[in-house]
């Protein structure tokens, strides 16, 4: 799977950051891609901040805490069991995506590290293996 970041801006000229997937679920979305841009309207800096939160989460689950651990966005979430995540829409569950827990955690810290940059004109792409 491919993950795509860029930044965009609006007609006001600020910049929010975008995730796109090359993979996409039945319903045609990719939850693990916006599980990550979904800011609530925050933007990057406190998205940076709440990343910290996910990857302890993931750290957790993979270390074997009682499950499920659920990290949650405004309209999207994800939900740690162990060796699992499970990238969903908030409000239709079945609008799901499966990973493991440790490309997870990756992949949390490289949209990180890429929303701490700040707005930059080209986009970066992140190939994960999600089985």
């Amino acid at each position: 799977m491919k993950l795509t970041f860029s930044w965009h801006q609006f007609s006001d000229g600020t910049s929010y950051a975008r995730c796109l997937s090359d993979k996409e679920n039945p319903q045609g979305a990719s939850p693990l891609a916006h599980v990550l841009d979904d800011d609530g309207g925050l933007g990057a800096e406190i998205a940076v901040k709440w990343i910290e939160e996910g990857k302890r989460l993931a750290r957790q689950a993979m270390a074997g805490a009682p499950g499920p651990l659920h990290w949650v966005r405004e309209h999207f979430m994800a939900e740690m069991n162990g060796e699992r995540t499970t990238a969903s829409s908030v409000h239709d569950p079945s609008c799901a995506q499966e990973l493991p827990t440790r490309v997870f955690l990756s992949v949390l810290q490289s949209w990180q590290d890429f929303l701490a940059t700040g707005p930059v004109p080209k986009s970066h792409t992140v190939e994960i293996d999600d089985r």
